[in-house]
């Protein structure tokens, strides 16, 4: 079997979407929140930390589209 790009997707992905709407409830900036949020629970450590980090940015730069 390959390895994976990114372990754990699914981790990544439950991260990535709590931080997304916890930014958008605080209205703050979802990247600025998960750098924070990565540093204080340790989440740099985890391999999924890329995966859920390029989702955050992804919704971030593309936020105006996805709400309509």
């Amino acid at each position: 079997m390959a390895a994976e790009k990114y372990p754990s997707r699914r981790k990544a992905r439950k991260h990535a979407v709590e931080v997304v709407y916890a930014a958008l409830v605080r209205d703050d900036d979802p990247v600025v929140l998960f750098g924070a949020t990565a540093s204080e629970a340790g989440w740099r450590d985890h391999p999924w930390h890329p995966f859920a980090q390029e989702l955050v940015i992804g919704v971030a730069d593309h936020d105006h589209e996805l709400d309509a």
